[in-house]
């Protein structure tokens, strides 16, 4: 019986990961479905559990203009801008500990390199240490 309950135990922590992302998606069920509105696009077509991840994973591509990424990344609460290099988008809510964060990064010449967002299943997390409230220039 022991063996049951420390292989149920030890199943239970392994599923936590999952279960903590499940649970922080369920909470901003209202707020994907706004921004889901926003980009003109149906959640249903997409994974709801890290929405708007994919989407900006499938449109976000290397070599786009500040500009071009400007008017992908829309429907945000807040944002930074990191010295030249990178901005931080804020979703769902505008307290860091709440929203998922997502840091764009460009290359020396301006043009979109690619994006990091907070990971769910540990502390790692986008920093706006160095940055700023606002957006690069997009000219």
């Amino acid at each position: 019986m022991k063996k049951i309950l420390i292989m149920i135990l030890i199943l239970g922590l392994c599923a936590l990961p999952w279960l903590v992302s499940e649970l922080k998606s369920l909470s901003y069920a209202p707020q994907q479905k706004q921004v889901a509105e926003v980009f003109k696009v149906d959640l249903k077509n997409y994974r709801e559990v890290d929405f708007p991840f994919q989407y900006f994973d499938e449109t976000l591509k290397p070599g786009m203009s500040i500009k071009d990424v400007h008017q992908i990344m829309r429907g945000y609460e807040l944002t930074f801008k990191c010295q030249d290099w990178g901005e931080v988008y804020f979703y769902f809510s505008k307290n860091e500990k709440e929203a998922f964060k997502y840091m764009i990064l460009y290359d020396d010449s301006g043009k979109f390199e690619s994006f990091i967002t907070d990971d769910p299943y540990n502390s790692m997390g986008v920093s706006t240490s160095s940055c700023v409230k606002g957006l690069l220039l997009d000219e």
